[in-house]
């Protein structure tokens, strides 16, 4: 049973780092098309 929950908050850890770098990577792409839509 601690086993679960130790693999189970690992998952969630895990996810939420995915989560974390997905919407920085979103939001680095997104800026920098706004600077290179902006730059005529």
């Amino acid at each position: 049973m601690a086993y679960w929950l130790l693999a189970t908050g690992s998952l969630a850890h895990w996810l939420t780092g995915y989560w974390l770098l997905a919407y920085w990577l979103t939001g680095y792409w997104l800026l920098a098309y706004w600077l290179l839509a902006t730059d005529y």
